[in-house]
């Protein structure tokens, strides 16, 4: 070490992470619903060096945050626990180094599942401690969920961390119980779970579709109040507050006809042809793609209409010291760079390293806007220089909106900040926002009830 250097102290825990590590390590199996923000990794990794002397440590996360998040924290707080990542290339190389912590993304438990079942692999001999960062990832039935429910049992110690365990109806918690407590809780059967909680309707086609019965979320808080820990970010950590506005403008006469043309047609005609909406699911894509300035055809090709949303967006950005701003569409990517012209972009074509370099220069003042894909970017990242998040347009995805929202307004901000949601008046964005706003409702019911634990 250089004479004179002093390395910089870890920060101290916050009390909610101490009363919280207190409860980890008397609590086998933890089930950890904390807001985005709130330090849950933190708190984890404690977990892992408290337990290291029992075994080794698999901790399952998106492929996104191995290494910005996983690898990153475990320096910072415990820089003497060693760690290796487990990406498709090295898998077996990373379990077989003698490291206290395997960082794996969430679809390798397929193969880590094959390793163990099928070519008698002791891969897990010398694990004692399971921990499933973004959860909801194993929500549904699934092949990496079949894995990781074979896996679970090579584990004493089960951890699972999502802020949005709750996204559509009460059976995306039935999984994540399941991995946890073998099913103690909420019962084995999937199927016998949702009997009980929800009401069938039969639809003309055969298809049934189930929604939650009223009443349902006390009974499921009740079941599960014994191993979980729920913390609200505004509840634990000073933050100046976050605000949501709605941004709406009125689509030219122009696009208006386009709009209404495929609305009522399910067809509208462009320079190179028709296109055309088969079905009901289809006509809502495009009616969002057209809402929002472009259409695709059929060979992935966009065909811009209109650019009043990405000139609003610039505004709204450039009156703003810094902002992050969600797209969806590569078309949006396309006209917000040609408008903003020292954003730079993290979505699925970015390196880790220039993802890492983006977000530590935008940290640092460097950069005005980040441009995000939503599944690139909801997790992960700390981006607390940020003042504002824009929406360029909806999503349906109420985990997506919660976890993106919370790249900015999280532990460390300490400014104001706000929520912009960009929409075309009287065209389906506004009834996707109505309906994320009702998801959105309906998580936090049950979430409220784990609060006052």
């Amino acid at each position: 070490m250089t004479p004179g250097y002093n390395p910089p102290m870890t920060p101290p825990l916050y009390q909610h992470q101490i009363d919280d590590l207190a409860f980890i390590l008397k609590t086998p199996r933890v089930l950890q619903f904390s807001d985005a923000g709130t330090g849950k990794t933190r708190t984890a990794i404690e977990a892992i060096q408290a337990r290291k002397n029992e075994g080794r440590t698999l901790v399952l996360c998106p492929k996104s945050i191995m290494e910005p998040t996983w690898a990153k924290d475990l320096k910072t707080f415990s820089p003497d626990l060693t760690y290796s990542l487990a990406y498709a290339e090295n898998r077996t190389e990373a379990f077989d180094t003698d490291t206290n912590v395997v960082i794996m993304n969430h679809d390798g438990v397929t193969w880590l599942h094959n390793m163990i079942k099928e070519h008698k692999t002791p891969l897990l001999s010398n694990f004692c401690q399971l921990i499933v960062d973004e959860s909801t990832a194993f929500k549904n039935q699934c092949r990496r969920s079949e894995s990781i429910i074979y896996l679970k049992q090579f584990f004493k110690y089960r951890m699972l961390l999502t802020g949005t365990p709750y996204t559509n109806s009460l059976t995306d918690i039935w999984r994540q119980a399941l991995i946890a407590d073998d099913g103690e809780r909420l019962g084995n059967s999937f199927f016998k779970f949702r009997a009980t909680i929800c009401e069938g309707k039969q639809l003309g086609n055969g298809i049934t579709v189930w929604r939650d019965r009223e009443g349902m979320e006390p009974i499921v808080y009740h079941l599960l109040k014994d191993i979980c820990i729920r913390h609200k970010l505004e509840d634990c950590i000073d933050i100046p507050p976050n605000t949501t506005q709605e941004i709406s403008y009125t689509l030219n006469k122009k696009h208006r006809a386009l709009y209404t043309k495929m609305e009522s047609e399910a067809l509208i005609e462009i320079g190179t042809g028709k296109i055309t909406a088969l079905n009901a699911a289809i006509l809502a894509n495009k009616l969002l793609q057209i809402a929002s300035g472009a259409v695709y055809d059929t060979y992935g090709t966009y065909h811009l209409l209109d650019t009043d949303r990405y000139e609003l967006l610039r505004d709204l950005a450039e009156a703003r010291p810094q902002c992050i701003i969600a797209f969806h569409w590569k078309h949006q990517k396309d006209q917000l760079l040609k408008l903003l012209p020292n954003a730079k972009v993290i979505d699925g074509s970015v390196s880790i390293t220039d993802r890492n370099d983006h977000v530590a220069n935008f940290q640092a003042g460097l950069i005005p806007q980040l441009l995000i894909h939503p599944q690139s970017g909801a997790h992960g990242l700390t981006l607390t220089a940020g003042h504002a998040t824009l929406w360029a347009s909806p999503t349906y995805s109420s985990e997506q909106f919660v976890q993106f929202n919370r790249r900015i307004y999280r532990a460390g901000q300490q400014k104001k900040t706000e929520t912009l949601l960009v929409s075309a008046k009287n065209t389906i964005e506004e009834v996707v926002y109505a309906k994320l706003q009702g998801k959105l409702t309906k998580m936090h019911n049950i979430l409220s009830l784990f609060e006052q634990l």
